[in-house]
């Protein structure tokens, strides 16, 4: 069975720092970024930024409407 990699510090750092960029949409909160970069930091060997968290929000969301064909007022 694979071993669940370990929380980097960097990770809990860049969590814990996050600022929603300029530009970001409004219903991606500083708590999703947090979120996002806690779950996907062990996965990756370089330090996410809140960039990278915001595009990965992003590109599920679009992901999504393509599976769906449904996108919330909020995010057109």
């Amino acid at each position: 069975m694979r071993k669940r990699r370990e929380p980097c510090r960097a990770a809990t750092t860049a969590a814990a720092a996050a600022v929603v960029p300029p530009g970001t949409p409004a219903w991606i909160t500083t708590a999703l970024i947090e979120q996002t970069l806690r779950v996907w930091q062990p996965h990756y060997a370089k330090s996410l930024t809140t960039e990278d968290a915001v595009m990965m929000v992003k590109e599920v969301d679009r992901l999504l409407h393509v599976l769906t064909g449904v996108r919330t007022p909020a995010r057109k």
